[in-house]
């Protein structure tokens, strides 16, 4: 009866499968929403940036994947696959 899509764009895919409007509840992505909303309050309070430097020193000239693999789907075999391939990539060497 409710759709809650992250996005408008997957709430124009909702619609365009005919589900009713009111039906339609754009709420957002919550990782990125965390995501812009710590961007926000280091902009905000600059005296927060020095606990980032650390950060900035350790990962400089490196390449960084972020990943997210909390979702249930993604338990056991998933989230062994996704290990397995992330693993791959640490091993090519090209960082």
């Amino acid at each position: 009866d409710l759709h809650f899509a992250p996005t408008a764009n997957a709430a124009a895919a909702l619609r365009a499968e005919n589900v009713p409007e009111s039906a339609i509840h754009v709420t957002g992505n919550t990782v990125i929403d965390a995501l812009l909303a710590a961007r926000a309050k280091i902009t905000a309070s600059p005296a927060l940036a020095p606990t980032i430097a650390p950060l900035k020193a350790r990962f400089a000239g490196k390449r960084i994947i972020a990943v997210t693999a909390h979702r249930r789907e993604n338990f056991g075999d998933g989230m062994r696959q996704i290990a397995a391939a992330l693993g791959q990539l640490a091993g090519r060497g090209d960082h």
